[in-house]
């Protein structure tokens, strides 16, 4: 795979240009460790930025979360670049290279980001071919399933009347926002490592109060006043449409964002804000998931002992967690022994990093439960 993409980029870029890498998948999912970044790079961490070039030379650029890391788990021929603390990865990238650079971008890239490096770059899209597509992260069997009402007892429809209530002028609006999702329409999925979201588009029409939800896998059930559509129907849909749509643009590719006749920036976008403030029952339910990670941890705090590997203490915390029934990893479990508990996003427990009695143990843990 590593060979297979650096034939590509090669073929792609001439002398003088750049590629960048990115850690992300088009939704944004940062928990995403089969991307051209991580392959190309051995990078295992949840948020990076990368450029090649045609002779493969690779400039990596770390934030201040993870520059013990970058040391430990990058090939020894890469540039790495460690930002300060503050400084955003476009600011580091303007120091390194200069105005005017050919940069070649992916149509997934952000849009904002992208408009941000248009400003300084000379940019030129790509679309990535199939092969480089492959996701080991991605569950093609997981089927989407309705969030139990003993949880939310609240509706899609009674979500989506809160924001008409709020933006009373807007026809038709996109979500692109995967979080904000799964919180209005209850459904959940864990197609996506370490996440109970799943890869959607949900549009919403309140004009004539139909709404569609664009999706991997059609769901066995149905939910009043939505309905279901293929997600790789979404461009071909969105042609059709010729009315004014609003959006978040933080959320949006450049692909998904070009396929949009007439999109407008959506002001002041509250679905954080409804999402924010809870019910009783939500509360209470937090407050089970809360208890039952606290037993994992304490259960698990005794069964340390000096003798044992991170990798070992790894396995026996996620142990502890399944007993709780947790239905999986809220993210990668970070456990460090000793000096590696300095890199707070930890990432690749040592079976030859043995415990001592007199080091530091750092655990980072969550869980998903129903």
């Amino acid at each position: 795979m590593k060979k297979l993409q650096e034939k590509f980029y090669s073929e792609l870029l001439k002398e003088n240009e750049i590629l960048l890498l990115k850690s992300e998948d088009s939704f944004f999912n940062s928990h995403y460790t089969s991307s051209p970044l991580n392959i190309m790079t051995n990078f295992q961490g949840t948020a990076g930025e990368g450029v090649i070039d045609k002779k493969g030379h690779i400039v990596f650029f770390a934030d201040t979360r993870y520059h013990k890391l970058v040391d430990k788990q990058l090939f020894k021929d890469i540039e790495i670049i460690k930002m300060p603390l503050g400084e955003s990865f476009i600011e580091a990238f303007k120091k390194r290279f200069g105005k005017g650079t050919i940069l070649y971008v992916s149509k997934d890239i952000q849009l904002k980001t992208f408009l941000k490096l248009d400003e300084y770059f000379d940019l030129r899209t790509y679309k990535l071919k199939k092969e480089f597509l492959k996701n080991d992260d991605f569950n093609q069997k997981a089927k989407p399933f309705l969030c139990s009402k003993k949880i939310e007892k609240n509706s899609f429809l009674y979500k989506v009347n809160k924001i008409k209530s709020i933006h009373q002028n807007i026809g038709q609006m996109l979500v692109f926002n995967l979080d904000e999702i799964s919180y209005l329409t209850n459904i959940r999925s864990f197609q996506t490592k370490y996440s109970s979201n799943f890869r959607s588009i949900l549009l919403l029409d309140f004009k004539n109060k139909s709404h569609t939800l664009f999706i991997d896998k059609i769901p066995e059930f149905k939910i009043n006043g939505l309905k279901f559509m293929k997600l790789s129907s979404f461009k071909t849909y969105m042609k059709t449409i010729n009315k004014q749509i609003y959006l978040d643009s933080n959320n949006i590719t450049l692909e998904n964002f070009l396929c949009i006749k007439k999109p407008k920036e959506l002001k002041n976008n509250n679905l954080s804000l409804i999402s924010s403030i809870k019910t009783k029952s939500e509360i209470e339910y937090i407050e089970n998931c809360a208890n039952r990670l606290d037993k994992a941890i304490f259960n698990f705090r005794k069964r340390i002992k000096a003798g044992l590997s991170e990798y070992n203490l790894s396995e026996i915390f996620e142990e502890e967690l399944l007993k709780q029934k947790a239905k999986g990893l809220s993210f990668k479990t970070i456990l460090a022994i000793g000096e590696n508990s300095a890199s707070i996003h930890y990432s690749d427990p040592d079976k030859n990093k043995i415990l001592k009695e007199e080091n530091i143990i750092l655990l980072d843990c969550g869980g998903y439960w129903e």
